[in-house]
């Protein structure tokens, strides 16, 4: 049998269903804010008139609250003709640089790219979003770049690790990136949302504890799958693979707002509440599964 094929491209799964719910911050006991469509409309309506810095200052971190800012990096290093952060990221320059200097290139960034293109009142807030999502971008050049140089070879270096699989192999390796894919829909925006951490955690134990036994089925499935190529370094192998199959995921969820987070977390949370595997695996699964059979040969 031959259980060997050429490299296939590298799987994207994309996040699953989430739910969409409206959630509307206001000003206690002020109807003229449904009226307001502007973090600036906000401040002007509720300024008028009023020249003590200390009250304006309340006001604008009140029409923060009802109009909160969330920052597209990539699109705002497109306006300025700037290469985005994950790209100065994957430099070797950068790469290489000790944490204190990386620190100091990420600053010198934000000021001279990402400061000048946002609203004067949300610079803070501008650049705590871009650090989360710096952060994150390193973490991801640092895993790739690590199993890339791998001097073993015995850790595939391209997604399904050139293997063919069979339908039900597909599906199980299909459903390991997917429930890791929950996995870090939450952590990363529980990291990037502070609000979340405590609900987070608490989903990221309940989703564990629900699905315990079959999470260990797959795990041990999906290290089969690859133990056949990569005998006695299966585990190895797998999770390589899910590395370069959550990057692009892992990309998309450090640049959502709170909003599309929310959404995210909620639907883990109505997967963990079914408590019924097929209804948490099942339908995401099918949705990538046929694109993913075109990729992978099936074994002969």
């Amino acid at each position: 049998m031959n259980h060997h094929a050429a490299p296939s491209e590298v799987l994207a799964v994309k996040t699953f269903a989430v739910i969409a719910v409206v959630a509307v911050i206001g000003f206690a006991c002020d109807t003229r804010s449904t009226r307001i469509a502007s973090y600036d409309d906000c401040v002007l309506g509720h300024s008028k008139g009023i020249a003590n810095q200390a009250v304006l200052d309340t006001i604008k971190v009140s029409c923060k609250q009802k109009h909160p800012k969330t920052f597209d990096f990539v699109a705002i290093a497109k306006s300025a003709n700037a290469p985005d952060w994950s790209e100065v990221a994957a430099m070797k320059e950068i790469r290489t640089l000790g944490v204190d200097e990386r620190e100091g290139a990420r600053s010198q960034y934000c000021s001279d790219i990402i400061h000048s293109r946002v609203h004067p009142d949300f610079i803070a807030e501008a650049r705590t979003q871009f650090d989360g999502y710096a952060r994150g971008v390193e973490k991801q050049v640092a895993r790739a770049v690590t199993a890339d140089s791998n001097p073993s070879g015995k850790a595939p270096t391209t997604a399904y690790g050139g293997l063919c699989m069979s339908d039900a192999e597909l599906r199980e390796v299909l459903i390991g990136i997917h429930t890791r894919n929950m996995g870090m829909i939450v952590g990363t925006c529980a990291r990037r949302f502070p609000n979340y951490a405590s609900r987070a955690m608490e989903l990221s134990r309940n989703f564990e504890k629900t699905y315990a036994k079959q999470i260990r089925a797959n795990n041990r499935a999906t290290i089969a799958v690859f133990d056949r190529a990569y005998p006695g370094n299966g585990e190895t192998a797998r999770d390589r693979n899910s590395i370069l199959a959550l990057q692009q995921a892992e990309m998309e969820v450090e640049s959502w707002s709170q909003d599309q987070c929310r959404k995210g977390i909620t639907g883990v949370e109505a997967a963990v509440v079914a408590d019924d595997w097929r209804f948490a695996v099942g339908i995401p699964v099918a949705m990538v599964f046929k694109q993913e059979r075109e990729r992978v040969p099936t074994c002969r």
